[in-house]
């Protein structure tokens, strides 16, 4: 990569180029082996610190109540598998006719489930 001359600036500003290549001239510096050392320790302190965090733990716990559910798949395939079944069993229940309704013979449209008065029973004298 050659110098730019200030004849052929093509509306690029020649500053950059020339600062590349006074950066790229300067002597290498190595750092002292202590402070790669000291870098180095600090990294393994601070991955350490990270790894028995509040956060870690949580999520350490969360991925093995994942496997529990589904050994070695990645966390939103249970969860859209799960997910799926409670639609398909929410629209099953609102959706499907009673079978008391299609038994007794009559021509009534059929009970939907939601439509249906609850009935529960206390057993005895509930007024007491």
């Amino acid at each position: 990569m050659g110098g730019v001359s200030p004849q052929d600036n093509s509306g690029a500003d020649p500053e950059p180029v020339w600062l590349d290549e006074a950066l790229r001239d300067l002597p290498q510096i190595e750092p002292a082996h202590a402070l790669c050392e000291a870098v180095l320790r600090d990294f393994d302190a601070a991955a350490a610190h990270r790894r028995n965090s509040f956060a870690a733990r949580t999520r350490r716990a969360l991925e093995g109540l994942r496997d529990v559910v589904w050994p070695g798949v990645p966390a939103w395939q249970p969860v859209a598998v799960l997910l799926a079944a409670l639609i398909a069993g929410a629209a099953a229940g609102t959706l499907l006719p009673l079978d008391d309704a299609m038994a007794n013979g009559t021509d009534q449209g059929a009970t939907i489930t939601l439509d249906a008065p609850p009935s529960f029973d206390l057993g005895g004298d509930s007024a007491t």
